[in-house]
């Protein structure tokens, strides 16, 4: 599968709305350290089992202002449902924001036929907002 690159009219969206100060991509982004700042997270398709559940629990033990994941959005997992609870629970702590249809990313591989490809499952946002920290 190609290395996928989010459209670059949705990240300058995501960048305009949230003013992130850090960006996190692909494994390497679970080795950095997450406790400031503004933090974008896009693990990125092709998503490995359980390496989405290994982001959100990560992002839920940090003490950056903000971070916002972009994730598959599957219902049917535990980290959907654990998320979901802490959403309806405390709104003010975590957001979720649903994308309609699928995002077309973009493929970073030059040899491919094709320059972009959509994500199996739909994605979604995931945005956690620090209460200790102004946002």
């Amino acid at each position: 599968m190609p290395v996928a690159k989010l459209p670059s009219k949705l990240e300058a969206e995501l960048n305009a709305e949230f003013k992130f100060t850090v960006e996190h991509n692909h494994e390497a982004g679970l080795l950095n350290d997450w406790n400031t700042g503004r933090i974008f997270v896009n693990p990125a398709p092709p998503y490995r089992q359980g390496s989405v559940e290994l982001y959100i629990n990560k992002a839920l033990r940090c003490k950056a202002e903000l971070i916002v994941l972009l994730v598959p959005c599957d219902v049917s997992t535990d980290w959907f449902n654990k998320v979901w609870e802490l959403h309806e629970k405390v709104p003010d702590y975590i957001e979720l924001r649903f994308f309609r249809g699928r995002i077309k990313y973009e493929n970073t591989e030059k040899d491919e036929e094709t320059s972009r490809f959509a994500h199996r499952i739909p994605s979604c946002l995931v945005i956690i907002r620090n209460p200790e920290v102004g946002n």
